[in-house]
């Protein structure tokens, strides 16, 4: 297992997959990926100058969030970058997986969301991306409902 990535909205949930990966990163001597996924709001104003503001200050809040997963959890002798990507998380979390040779994914979640939403389903492992996609596509379109 030699790269881990960390999905982060910045909650305490994130956090503490941080510091999940952080150990399971010293155990194997893995490189830890942060990853926040900046996703555009559907509806902007189409004069391009708001639009340039919008993008400055959701790259701002990004930058935020990447900081605010990092605290505190030791990250000494850990090597670790952080990326913010854009897009639709699902996809960009699978298409980033790929692209980069991913080991394993470590998200906390807001669990009563997910006990809300229904915990009748599962993925087998291994896991094939496809399914997952579609498993994500489907989640994220109940949660916009």
């Amino acid at each position: 297992m030699k790269k881990i990535l960390v999905a982060t909205d910045g909650s305490e949930y994130s956090r503490r997959a941080l510091k999940t990966a952080v150990d399971l990163a010293r155990k194997f001597d893995s490189e830890i990926e942060i990853l926040f996924v900046i996703r555009m709001p559907k509806e902007y104003d189409t004069n391009i100058y708001n639009y340039q503001i919008l993008l400055e200050q959701i790259e701002e809040e990004g930058e935020r969030t990447i900081v605010a997963t990092f605290e505190g959890t030791d990250l000494i002798g850990v090597t670790l970058k952080s990326k913010k990507l854009h897009g639709n998380p699902g996809n960009v979390i699978i298409q980033e997986v790929e692209n980069e040779n991913i080991d394993l994914v470590v998200m906390g979640s807001h669990i009563q969301e997910f006990f809300r939403a229904g915990c009748d389903d599962y993925i087998s492992k291994p896991v094939d991306l496809g399914v997952l996609q579609r498993k994500l596509e489907e989640f994220i379109a109940r949660q916009e409902a």
